[in-house]
């Protein structure tokens, strides 16, 4: 039997840059839409990109979008943690070897994440340094 090895990098960037939205979106919550140009302001992410990303974490129910004159994102729900993200942002997610790594990061919010930033949240590679421990 072949011995599995396992993958070099097991996040990808674009999994980084949800996680960050997520939690940039967390922080900025007030109960009004944060508009693509705030968030775009804040995550130093192009306005295209930005948007391919919260359309998928709309798609997951994670974030829902408010079209027209002050629309733009706001969470969906609070209680989202790094798995529920990872689970619809990567293949792997799926994979019988990446399930203990999963089940460690469902204990860690994105509320988590979004204490992390503070205050900084302008530092464009501030999502890199999200240390991903329980709180």
């Amino acid at each position: 039997m072949k011995n599995r090895k396992a993958p070099t990098n097991m996040i990808s960037e674009r999994t980084w840059k949800s996680l960050r939205v997520m939690a940039i979106l967390y922080q900025l919550d007030n109960g009004l839409p944060v508009s693509s140009t705030t968030f775009c302001r804040h995550t130093k992410l192009s306005r295209s990109y930005l948007e391919q990303i919260l359309s998928q974490l709309r798609k997951a129910g994670f974030v829902l979008s408010i079209k027209g004159p002050g629309g733009g994102y706001l969470l969906a729900q609070k209680d989202i943690s790094v798995t529920d993200i990872l689970r619809v942002t990567e293949t792997m997610a799926d994979d019988v070897f990446f399930e203990p790594v999963l089940h460690a990061l469902s204990n860690v919010s994105i509320a988590s994440l979004a204490a992390q930033l503070a205050p900084s949240i302008s530092n464009n590679d501030t999502y890199r340094r999200f240390t991903l421990i329980s709180t």
